[in-house]
């Protein structure tokens, strides 16, 4: 292959994995141009770099803003921050396919391979579980319904497999395509929907102010931001509001007056944001309250680095400059379950949302619906800002869940357990999101009860695959 073409295909590779984010299909042949580039040994991981640093660059854009303009960060410091994730999230791309070079595996493996890394990146310190494949194709409701019995790994690794079975047809390897073709439709795992029962049946409202990031907290805001979300609610007849992460602008205490006040008159149970102070330590938190006051509270477990707390503090604070200290919040230690009459509700703030487990571990709480509050202003009017919701498609199939979406600038959404997004309310716009929803007895999912092991089998299994190869060259060099 000469360079020109090398290069032609890298690019293509490029284009394709960036385009499958608003064309979903397209990730069925976004990484054939790379497949043809490896088909010699030379500079794996350079031709590997070309095919998936734009697409890094692409899904990170939302960080550098972030950093650079929300946080103030000067813009040298704001580039390496960006450069850093996108060469780290290129690690977990570059090494499966040098193992597989190196190795000379047959090719059925890469698959495995390639989804074993992303396992690994979502895990492997605090994790970065943004940009998996399975994020580029969740509006083919037909394509991730699998993900109910074994979670969205399991459609990262169909992914890669259609990839290799329509090169290998282009190859003209009909026989290994055949097999791919045979793997790939029992992949399509037969569902049966057998209507559950009713268990109660609410009237959800989200609350979507939509607060400019370089408003929110600032003080001659606060008190505005605080009125905006209650003059939306003053009128609400619904059971349940809902109001995004931080939504509350100052700290909250249970002894707080605003929120009884505001809630005198009213019916309805509000779930909303707030950061709270308890001695000397913060939270993150999710607040349910009512006529009578707080009902309970959820403190955010899985807390962003650098943003809510600064990993290994003692070495890392000495080069970071004061005013750019984000402080520490305190981890939350367990889940909670908000008990609504006869509504059960699981909580994630932010980030969560994207560690399957979390919402896992709801559902087997007999979670009814779960509720994500997030503030994704952070990321505004980038690629990165448009892809977080796509992990909230998931959890609600995963494990057959209404899973609520409440953002302050959007993309706030209701979500079926089936996946489907029964309402939306626009980005960056101010209003209201109101719809009843009929709340049925949903059982665990497989992906609840053993499913959720997929990613940590798959693991085990690359691993011996890898080995066996390792040792199987080695002994046929030898005879």
């Amino acid at each position: 292959m000469t360079f020109n073409k090398t290069t032609l295909y890298l690019q293509t590779t490029s284009v394709l994995l960036i385009a499958s984010l608003y064309i979903p299909w397209i990730s069925f042949i976004a990484l054939i141009g790379l497949l043809f580039c490896l088909e010699d040994d030379r500079r794996p991981v350079k031709k590997t770099f070309i095919a998936f640093f734009p697409f890094t660059l692409f899904i990170y854009s939302g960080i550098f803003k972030s950093v650079y303009i929300f946080y103030g960060l000067p813009i040298l410091i704001a580039v390496l921050i960006y450069l850093f994730l996108c060469f780290y999230h290129l690690f977990y791309f570059i090494l499966p396919v040098v193992i597989y070079k190196k190795t000379r595996m047959n090719i059925l493996f890469l698959p495995f391979l390639f989804v074993s890394f992303e396992y690994l990146r979502n895990v492997i310190f605090y994790g970065l579980p943004i940009g998996n494949l399975s994020a580029l194709v969740v509006q083919l409701k037909p394509f991730v319904r699998d993900a109910s019995i074994l979670g969205a790994y399991f459609i990262s690794l169909k992914i890669v497999f259609v990839n290799i079975g329509i090169y290998l047809m282009l190859k003209k390897h009909l026989s290994g395509a055949f097999i791919l073709a045979i793997i790939v439709l029992l992949l399509f795992i037969p569902q049966q929907n057998r209507p559950p029962a009713i268990k109660t049946t609410k009237t959800v409202s989200i609350v979507q102010a939509n607060i400019p990031q370089n408003e929110k907290w600032i003080p001659k805001y606060l008190s505005r931001n605080l009125q905006t979300y209650m003059y939306l609610s003053s009128n609400l007849k619904s059971d349940i509001v809902l109001w995004p992460e931080s939504a509350y602008p100052y700290l909250f205490s249970k002894n707080d007056s605003i929120i009884p006040n505001f809630m005198k008159n009213r019916s309805y149970k509000l779930i909303f944001g707030a950061v709270r102070q308890v001695g000397n330590y913060y939270y993150n938190s999710a607040v349910c309250s009512d006529q009578s006051g707080v009902l309970d509270i959820y403190n955010k477990q899985k807390l962003v680095p650098f943003a809510e707390f600064i990993p290994i503090r003692n070495i890392l604070a000495h080069f970071i400059p004061a005013r750019m200290d984000p402080g520490d919040f305190q981890a939350g230690r367990k889940d909670k379950i908000f008990r609504l009459d006869k509504l059960n509700i699981g909580n994630m703030i932010c980030y969560e949302e994207n560690f399957s487990y979390i919402a896992k571990t709801y559902k087997m709480l007999k979670a009814d619906a779960i509720v994500e509050l997030t503030n994704d202003a952070w990321f505004d009017h980038t690629p990165t800002f448009y892809l977080l919701s796509r992990d909230s498609i998931l959890r609600a199939i995963e494990n057959n869940i209404w899973v609520f979406r409440v953002a302050n600038t959007g993309i706030s959404e209701i979500v079926s357990p089936k996946g489907r997004i029964v309402a939306l309310l626009k980005p960056y716009t101010r209003g209201v999101l109101t719809k009843k929803i009929e709340f049925s007895y949903e059982k665990p999912t497989i992906f609840d009860r053993w499913g959720h092991f997929f990613p940590t089998f798959l693991l085990f299994f690359t691993v011996i695959a890898v080995i066996l190869t390792i040792f199987y060259k080695r002994d046929k060099k030898l005879k």
